[in-house]
């Protein structure tokens, strides 16, 4: 059984709304993922809600740039820039 509310492959409930995608994972990539405590399609899941996540926060972040006022950057905010990027 794929998808739906009764299927349990890997004892985990997956809603109905889920699409099932089948992949193939190195031994030590599905090992790794086993020692976090994770089975690999838990691993995979996460790893892709993470990105959709900020994949939009990205998004709110560029729409909010452009409807902020336009200024002129001065050679302070470059050097506070390149700051902050290096770490300092």
């Amino acid at each position: 059984m794929r998808g739906g509310t009764g299927d349990t492959r890997h004892n985990i409930a997956y809603p109905a709304s889920m699409t099932t995608l089948e992949i193939t994972l190195p031994d030590d990539l599905a090992r790794d993922a086993a020692k976090a405590g994770f089975l690999a399609p838990e691993r995979l899941a996460e790893t892709l809600r993470a990105q959709v996540n900020a994949q939009a926060k990205l998004d709110a972040l560029l729409l909010e740039g452009l409807e902020c006022e336009e200024t002129e950057w001065t050679d302070a905010d470059w050097e506070s820039l390149r700051k902050r990027a290096s770490g300092q």
